[in-house]
């Protein structure tokens, strides 16, 4: 599938830049960026991206803005660049919450709360992601709830708390069935950390009735 989006994506940006649409640039740099960034790519990644933030403040499209911050934070965050990761999502949030888009404002403090989960500032990680949270509940979105778990059941494993860790995850795995959707890269990667530190610091039938628990837990 990977294969077939890169190459759709490749198609489609090659049409755009010949039809010489910049609106169209931008739209088809979203798709070919993200993919690549996926396959591990992360310098050209970087490139189209930095392409689509640089042609979207152009031509004033806020939302392209955002979208670009987004994912440009991303490519720095699965590399561990978490200062660049910093400023990316810190400029995001800022115009996330100038132009009134709760998710997108959302999205921003959950990533950031990666950063500073990361750095070891467990204070500030929570406090990101509790305000993530409360607008992914706010908007509904089952999606970003999950997301949003998985940040939390992060938190819980760093601070040594790995039977919550575990049924945090349990749950996070019974939205991601529930809702049929995968995770992001960098949310993937964090998800099998902790269920790795939990299997590891947990006792095995210990483990299993955790998770189950997590797996029955509502919202």
């Amino acid at each position: 599938k990977q294969t077939l989006a890169g190459s759709l994506a490749e198609e489609g940006l090659a049409l755009s830049r010949k039809l010489k649409d910049k609106k169209l640039i931008i739209e088809a740099l979203l798709p070919l960026g993200f993919v690549v960034q996926n396959q591990g790519d992360y310098a050209r990644a970087g490139a189209l991206l930095e392409e689509k933030l640089a042609l979207s403040r152009e031509v004033g499209e806020k939302w392209d803005v955002a979208r670009a911050l987004v994912l440009l934070g991303n490519v720095a965050l699965n590399q561990k660049d978490y200062v660049g990761a910093r400023v990316r999502y810190e400029d995001g949030l800022t115009l996330s919450r100038e132009i009134g888009h709760r998710l997108f404002i959302a999205i921003f403090s959950n990533n950031l709360g990666h950063v500073a989960l990361n750095e070891g500032n467990y204070t500030a990680a929570r406090e990101l992601y509790t305000e993530a949270m409360l607008l992914a509940q706010e908007v509904g979105s089952d999606r970003y709830m999950m997301i949003h778990l998985v940040g939390w059941a992060g938190l819980a494993r760093a601070l040594g708390q790995l039977e919550r860790a575990t049924r945090l995850s349990g749950a996070v795995e019974a939205l991601r069935e529930y809702i049929g959707s995968r995770l992001e890269q960098e949310e993937q990667v964090e998800h099998e950390r902790t269920i790795s530190a939990a299997r590891s610091g947990v006792d095995e039938a210990i483990f299993n009735q955790l998770w189950r628990e997590g797996l029955a837990m509502t919202l």
